[in-house]
């Protein structure tokens, strides 16, 4: 195993610790309802007293033999880390919790915490090339088989464990545990691309070549030019364009301003960048990938 497979086991495992410690810690405790594989488990404790770990290595197990039936040996490897992972570290904390006890009974905190931390564990996972495992599998079986969109197939999956839960909860777990889904959804995504987002620049300047030239060089990015037409003079010229880490912009920009002041410079942010010299790494010897 590398460094970077290793790095990607590693934040996989962190991401699952975090999971484990908001369900068991402030999701529990005051009485939230859970959505998924977990929320079907927390209808297993509720109704019959069954450890959630239990339950959900339990389900884990089937959801697996069904993944491997259906989509095959890849995809179900490519679940296996997080389905063997998960329970086990589930089992830890919930003995942790017992040793020693509930970290705040404050409803409000409890509700902000499990949103942050529930949508920051699941990125971890899914950013690092993982599948969740649990009701994801069902969905993508169920898109393969029947054309049923995943987001769709997993919405109503994700209702049916909320509905689960109902009769053994309070009114107001319900409602909490409803908005811990909206709010962590609309987090997850922000935090996926925070780790990948990148900024791209567009640069229109008839100096393009002094400014191509500076970027590959002096700023240590790589570069694109495309040609264009002015919209106004109806010349040809050409566009540069470069993606740089967010730290960059500034220099990169004061750079570009000093050969040419009056450039034109879009900037964007881009959600993710693959390829050569990103996720590719760059072999100095002879400039391929490797």
């Amino acid at each position: 195993m590398n460094a970077k497979t290793l790095k990607r086991q590693l934040l996989i495992l962190m991401g699952n610790i975090i999971l484990a410690f908001t369900i068991q810690y402030f999701l529990l405790p005051p009485g939230f309802i859970v959505g998924g594989l977990t929320g079907i488990g927390n209808a297993f404790r509720l109704a019959f007293g069954i450890p959630i770990s239990y339950a959900v290595a339990g389900l884990n197990v089937i959801f697996l033999a069904l993944a491997w039936i259906f989509m095959g040996r890849e995809f179900a490897m490519n679940t296996i880390v997080c389905a063997v992972e998960y329970p086990i570290v589930l089992w830890f904390v919930e003995n942790l919790y017992v040793a020693t006890g509930p970290l705040t009974e404050n409803f409000t905190l409890c509700l902000i915490f499990s949103a942050i931390f529930f949508a920051f564990g699941i990125s971890l996972i899914i950013g690092n090339g993982a599948a969740s495992g649990g009701l994801d599998v069902i969905a993508v079986i169920l898109n393969k088989k029947t054309g049923v969109p995943v987001s769709r197939a997993l919405n109503v999956l994700e209702l049916a464990a909320l509905t689960a839960q109902i009769p053994n909860s309070e009114k107001e777990g319900i409602l909490a545990g409803l908005l811990v889904i909206i709010i962590y959804t609309a987090l997850l995504d922000r935090f996926l691309a925070r780790g990948v987002s990148r900024i791209q620049l567009q640069i229109s300047s008839p100096k393009y070549e002094e400014i191509n030239e500076m970027i590959q060089t002096s700023s240590g990015h790589g570069s694109t030019m495309f040609s264009a037409v002015g919209g106004y003079g109806k010349k040809p010229t050409y566009v540069v364009q470069t993606i740089l880490d967010k730290k960059d912009l500034f220099r990169v920009k004061e750079q570009i301003l000093k050969i040419d002041p009056t450039a034109f410079v879009t900037v964007t942010n881009v959600s993710e960048v693959n390829g050569l010299g990103f996720t590719i790494e760059v072999d100095e010897n002879n400039g391929s990938g490797k």
